[in-house]
């Protein structure tokens, strides 16, 4: 503990707020596309008009397809469901 004008200050206290503060939490479903999705595609695929995915439905449909056939990646329903709200937050808005 270090005295400051009187006033105690507690450092181990004050500093891993600072820390998290400064950083962002990680998003399990943009890591996951980042890490496997833009190996075969951009972004830009998203904004295509002629896109397939039409409802939340058909782009979770979409993520569980591509995971399995194009990244070749056995998911779970959890990291499907991460990437889906990755992909509906970011660039759909379903």
């Amino acid at each position: 503990m270090i005295l400051f004008c009187g006033w105690p200050i507690v450092l181990g206290l004050l500093v891993p707020p600072l820390a998290a503060a400064s950083g962002s939490a990680s998003d399990p479903g943009r890591e996951l596309h980042d890490r496997h999705c833009v190996s075969c595609h951009g972004t830009e695929v998203y904004g295509a008009d002629k896109r397939r995915v039409r409802t939340r439905a058909d782009l979770a449909e979409r993520v569980a397809f591509c995971a399995e056939n194009a990244a070749a990646v056995q998911w779970s329903e959890a990291q499907i469901e991460a990437v889906t709200d990755y992909l509906n937050q970011t660039f759909y808005g379903f």
